[in-house]
């Protein structure tokens, strides 16, 4: 498997690096020995030559200190390329065990989110989720709560993630980019501390339409040029004897007073710009990744041009960022602030660069986000697509209504545990009833159903060998919870959850429903014209969909509204006192029982 040999490549990669870095270490340690051996050995030398020879030590230590820092970001991004390839093997074998779960995004209000499980334990977006950025993974998490109606965009996403699909390498080092900042995020959500800070899109926006304090001001401007400039020829005229030395200590502790007046509000901008650097510094990592790969597919070239479309690029823009951010954290060394506010009021002057490069990039920033979370979600896809080769791309219907799968199954379900049906739907007002008994595979088949189409509309590969099928909104009713704070039984529930679904088809729109044993909660009888009257509704109204029921009555509107409803049904064998279940959908309507069969099984019931 190519994850596997990845792996072993990559820990190959790792135990060099790390010996690089043992070697780099000693060798840091070894000058800095030595430098002060020869302090002490040959202090007694002329000081020029002491302090040129010294000056030599200090730059061969710094070089050797850059030289670990990105030996350091290498063994990083190694470990994390592990991670990546470690979690696929996971995805492969059906292993979720520490795979993040995706829960904060479980709304039981949702159309059909909560019903489908497509969040939480065992869920499609454990799949799914490949994310290398706390918006993509929100962006992820919409998509699938949002899926696409238009079909052009449809299949301009199916393009890119095919693409996507094939750059295994450029989207693990993608994925790897981005990793620390994202698994610290989830660990949090996943721990319950909801006070941790979300590495997000409000953070950044907040901070970088911060209204300017200082460079607007040109009175101030011309004070910061005009002051360093005096007393920095103060400093050349009393070393030529020309004016006293205290005039230029008078004017460097008027500039550092002056800064002084101002340090409330610079600490307040650089514990702000702080929070948003370490965000900004992952992200140009994805900038990068994005902007340096070449794409063919329309969407992916588009999204990538939006990067390009400045003086200078998106990720050259945040570099620059990341430059003056840096020389502003230079501030918080004591020795440093002091000499260089004395000098040139430093602090000021970086602040009016950093509120310049907001004023130039405020309009920008938000659409590089947006790029971001677009390639963060289509390489997730183009992931899974990539782990499930025998899946398949959709086709897009032009029929007013068309839903026809070959071999569709459910993708959370193992390859070789997974048993596969044929199921066709076509034309508006068009109703499945699928009757079966306990345990038979109908609730499976309705959410394989669902799941397919969620799949489908993303412009992901779909567990199937062939997916026909017309973009159109779902809504489900096969989970209906009580809820004891707001005084409502499972029965009120449900009849919201059916109120909701005929408020929207009233409306005009086009649904596709799918519903599991309607109104369990009430006697057989009401259940049954309950049942009746509500499926005659959605008919009137064109809506399409599934309904599965134990009421096998109901299969007599395959008479009464002829064209309009097609009986299924799952059975159950009984041979030599054991039950067999095919979970293979078939025509008709359902005639075997199996819970009286089960509870004598059981012994709750007397044989």
């Amino acid at each position: 498997m190519i994850f596997e040999e990845n792996i072993q490549k990559y820990e190959t990669e790792l135990f060099k690096l790390k010996q690089k870095s043992r070697i780099t270490a000693y060798i840091r340690l070894a000058l800095f020995i030595a430098s002060a051996l020869f302090i002490y050995l040959f202090s007694a030398l002329n000081w020029v030559v002491l302090v040129g020879i010294l000056t030599v030590f200090v730059v061969l230590f710094l070089v050797f200190v850059q030289l670990s820092y990105r030996l350091s970001l290498k063994i990083n991004h190694l470990n994390y390329l592990i991670l990546v390839n470690k979690t696929e093997i996971s995805l492969h074998n059906n292993d979720f065990t520490d795979i993040y779960t995706g829960k904060e995004y479980i709304n039981q209000e949702h159309k059909y989110a909560y019903d489908l499980d497509i969040f939480g334990e065992s869920s499609i977006f454990i799949l799914l989720n490949r994310s290398a950025s706390v918006l993509g993974q929100n962006y992820l998490a919409e998509k699938l709560c949002t899926p696409c109606l238009n079909q052009q965009e449809i299949e301009k996403r199916q393009e890119a993630i095919a693409e996507l699909s094939g750059l295994l390498d450029w989207r693990q080092n993608f994925q790897a980019s981005g990793m620390e900042h994202l698994l610290n995020h989830n660990l949090a959500k996943e721990k319950g501390e909801h006070k941790v800070k979300e590495h997000n899109k409000t953070i950044l926006l907040d901070w970088v339409t911060t209204e300017a304090q200082f460079k607007n001001n040109k009175i101030l401007v011309f004070f910061l040029l005009f002051f360093p400039i005096l007393t920095l020829s103060a400093l050349f005229l009393s070393i030529v004897s020309v004016f006293p030395i205290q005039v230029f200590f008078l004017l460097g502790t008027f500039q550092l007073t002056f800064v002084g007046f101002y340090l409330k509000k610079i600490n307040k901008l650089h514990e702000n710009t702080a929070n948003s650097a370490k965000i900004l510094g992952n992200y140009a990592l994805l900038l990068a990744e994005i902007e340096q790969q070449k794409f063919e597919s329309d969407l992916l070239i588009s999204l990538q041009n939006r990067l390009k479309s400045n003086p200078i690029s998106a990720q050259k823009a945040i570099e620059q960022l990341k430059s003056i951010i840096k020389t502003l954290d230079n501030r918080m060394n004591f020795l440093f602030a002091i000499i260089f506010n004395f000098l040139f009021i430093w602090d000021l002057h970086v602040i009016i660069r950093l509120e310049k490069w907001q004023a130039s990039y405020k309009e920008k920033l938000p659409d590089w986000l947006n790029v971001i979370k677009e390639f963060d979600v289509l390489q997730s896809f183009a992931g899974f697509a990539y782990q499930h080769e025998e899946f398949v791309f959709p086709e897009i219907a032009s029929d007013e209504f068309l839903y026809q799968i070959k071999a569709g199954g459910h993708p959370v379900i193992p390859q070789n545990e997974r048993v596969c049906n044929d199921f066709e739907l076509r034309n508006t007002g068009s109703f499945a009833i699928v009757t079966g008994a306990n345990m038979a595979g109908k609730s499976t088949f309705l959410r394989t159903t669902a799941v397919n189409l969620i799949l489908a509309m993303c412009g992901s590969k779909v567990c199937a060998t062939k997916f026909q099928f017309t973009p159109i909104e779902l809504f489900t009713s096969i989970r209906a919870t009580d809820s004891l704070s707001k005084n409502e039984s499972y029965f009120y529930a449900e009849l919201k959850r059916l109120q909701a679904i005929i408020k929207e088809i009233k409306s005009g729109k086009k649904l596709f429903i799918i519903i599991d044993e309607m109104l369990r909660g009430t006697n057989s009888k009401d259940k049954h014209y309950g049942s009746k009257a509500f499926i005659e509704q959605v008919v009137k109204y064109n809506a399409c969909g599934l309904i599965a029921t134990h009421d096998v009555m109901l299969g007599i509107l395959e008479q009464e509204l002829k064209g309009k409803i097609i009986n299924k049904r799952f059975e159950v064998d009984i041979k030599d006192d054991k039950l067999f279940f095919d979970y293979k959908i078939k025509d008709g309507i359902s005639q075997n029982l199996n819970a009286t069969f089960l509870m004598k099984k059981m012994e709750i019931i007397e044989k």
